[in-house]
C-alpha cells in the first residue's frame, strides 16, 4: 500500500506460485500433502478401484496414484 492506503502495481506481475487451492487447504488443514484432501479423494479412489490396488500398498502404486488423482482433479 502507498501513503494513502491504496494498492499499487506489483514490480512482477502474474507469477505463478503453483499453490493451488487443494495445497493451501493442505496447509490450513496441518497436513504434509494434498492426497488425503477432499479434492483428489474421489479421483484417487476411483484410481484404486479401476488398478485395484490401494494407496500405501506400495510406493510405486502410490506414485501413480498420486499422479492420476492430481492430474484428474475437478
Amino acid at each position: 500500500m502507498d501513503e494513502d492506503q491504496r494498492l499499487s502495481p506489483l514490480p512482477a506481475q502474474n507469477i505463478d506460485t503453483g499453490m493451488g487451492l487443494e495445497r493451501i487447504a493442505a496447509l490450513k488443514q496441518g497436513v504434509s500433502s494434498v492426497f488425503p484432501d477432499r479434492c483428489v479423494q474421489a479421483p484417487r479412489r476411483n484410481g484404486e478401484e479401476i488398478a485395484g490396488k490401494r494407496l500405501g500398498d506400495d510406493d510405486k502404486v502410490d506414485l501413480a496414484l498420486r499422479v492420476l488423482a492430481d492430474h484428474s482433479r475437478r
